[in-house]
């Protein structure tokens, strides 16, 4: 496949700048992917990588989205299915520790996904059943002890906890904790590594 030009969408300038130094012939802009994005046009490929996750509205989002595909276009989407995840429990009880409390009441620090059964629901009302797949998948990373999990979750799904937490201080406490939680929920193996599952579901459907 060969593009003119390619858009990006996403509130991540740091992000977008980045892609602009890397692929100076695409066209990148900074665009809230939530808003109404018709003035771009129509493509024939549109999708949310581990994205759509931090947004709400699924349901709206997905009709939107879709309707900026051509005919015979596809959309794509991929979401981590986090609830399941020993680490992201761990993460969560931390929510209700006194001490970090009244930083997080009243913020959005949690990810929003629903069931599969959900997004196929949404889909079928937009294309017909045989165009339409959608799938999970388990990853198993292999990390770096206990501390490459904690990584993990610094970039991820940590981060609005520690923005939401008022000094740096505070912050090393929180990861610390949560260090100490990670302990009690995996385990490492005879080479120091821990294996840490991953859920993710997958949705692709295509424009009749």
């Amino acid at each position: 496949l060969s593009f003119k030009y390619f858009k990006v969408c996403f509130l991540s300038s740091s992000m977008i700048e980045k892609a602009k130094s890397l692929y100076e012939d695409i066209d990148f802009r900074l665009m809230d992917a939530t808003e109404d994005l018709s003035e771009l046009g129509k493509f024939d490929i549109v999708f949310s990588n581990a994205a759509i996750q931090r947004m709400t509205g699924h349901e709206e989002l997905i009709k939107k989205w879709f309707a900026l595909l051509n005919t015979g276009g596809t959309i794509a989407i991929q979401l981590p299915l986090v609830d399941g995840i020993a680490g992201q429990q761990a993460l969560y009880e931390l929510e209700y520790v006194k001490k970090y409390k009244p930083y997080f009441e009243g913020k959005k620090l949690r990810f929003n996904n629903h069931k599969p059964t959900f997004y196929y629901d949404v889909l079928s009302r937009l294309s017909s059943a045989k165009d339409i797949q959608i799938w999970t998948t388990t990853y198993m990373h292999v990390m770096q002890g206990f501390e490459g999990i904690l990584q993990w979750y610094e970039s991820t799904s940590m981060k609005d906890y520690l923005n939401a937490l008022p000094n740096d201080e505070f912050r090393e406490n929180f990861k610390n904790n949560y260090l100490i939680k990670l302990k009690n929920v995996y385990s490492l193996r005879a080479d120091g590594t821990a294996l840490f599952n991953y859920k993710r579901l997958f949705l692709v459907a295509s424009k009749s």
